[in-house]
């Protein structure tokens, strides 16, 4: 559902982005907090659930999922934010090759942490690896958009005024009216 969501917005972050960057930035700081705010509330949920999801699901012996699914649950607000800048900034100012060498990076360090933890942690250090090769790659994507200057990351609790009013919005929710033209 959040993957659709961004294919609807993107194509209306995308022109803004090179038309009016500054209303661009407003509403990509919007959908951000909010993707942030609901991948923290998802983390939370499953973090706290994760016995009874366990249990319910896989059966009583599987305790050893539990940890696994615990620290799975940490992927969420980072996976919820990373998509978000990714999506509301990155692809929009057509940065996809550094985006994909982000992505490697990230990759190789997943598995890096894997190959150096699984003695120690065994089937923890899976989980381990992709939660931390899902930080590389947070920190990678905000350190490039923190190098453009036209990038805003302040964020913004409430929708700003000059989107909801906007024309590009108006046309992905009414897309009737723009293809009868």
């Amino acid at each position: 559902m959040i993957y659709l969501f961004f294919r609807t917005v993107y194509p209306v972050l995308s022109n803004l982005q090179h038309r009016r960057p500054g209303e661009a930035n407003a509403l990509a700081r919007w959908i951000t907090f909010w993707m942030a705010i609901a991948g923290a509330a998802g983390g939370t949920l499953m973090f706290v659930l994760s016995p009874l999801l366990v249990h319910v699901l896989l059966g009583p012996k599987f305790g050893a999922a539990v940890p696994v699914l615990r620290i799975m649950a940490l992927i969420l607000p980072l996976s919820a934010l990373n998509m978000a800048l990714v999506y509301q900034w990155v692809l929009p100012l057509l940065l996809e090759r550094a985006l994909t060498k982000i992505v490697v990076c990230a990759g190789c360090f997943n598995f890096l942490i894997i190959a150096l933890l699984t003695r120690v942690l065994q089937e923890q250090a899976g989980a381990w690896g992709a939660v931390s090769a899902e930080t590389v790659s947070l920190v990678g994507v905000v350190l490039l958009l923190t190098r453009m200057q036209s990038v805003d990351l302040a964020p913004e609790t409430r929708r700003p005024r000059e989107i909801q009013g906007s024309p590009e919005l108006a046309e992905v929710l009414s897309p009737n009216e723009s293809s009868s033209s």
